[in-house]
């Protein structure tokens, strides 16, 4: 992520890299790494306006996810295979490879 300093350092700082103020703008540049703590800010000297960050809508992202998993439904067993059952029971789940 991008974002203009304002006021721009002085001229004579090195954030400029070599160029003069009106040759483009120094920026303070953001890095998230991942989903971890640790994060990198930075000056940087750019000749134009960075490109605005991409969006996603979070239901598309959210429908690409459920689309990628690979679930499949339990194996339900009951202590007794057939008949009726005078007291109330909990329904076992099984383990097989795919649900765990």
């Amino acid at each position: 992520m991008y974002e203009l300093i304002s006021p721009q350092p002085p001229a004579e700082s090195l954030d400029w890299e070599r160029s003069t103020p009106g040759d483009g703008a120094v920026y303070q540049q953001t890095c998230h790494y991942l989903d971890s703590p640790n994060t990198v800010v930075r000056n940087q000297w750019l000749t134009a306006p960075p490109p605005a960050a991409a969006t996603i809508d979070p239901a598309v992202l959210a429908q690409r996810a459920v689309d990628t998993m690979k679930l499949a439904s339990p194996n339900i067993a009951s202590p007794r295979a057939a008949g009726k059952h005078l007291v109330p029971h909990w329904p076992l789940g099984l383990h097989t490879m795919n649900t765990q």
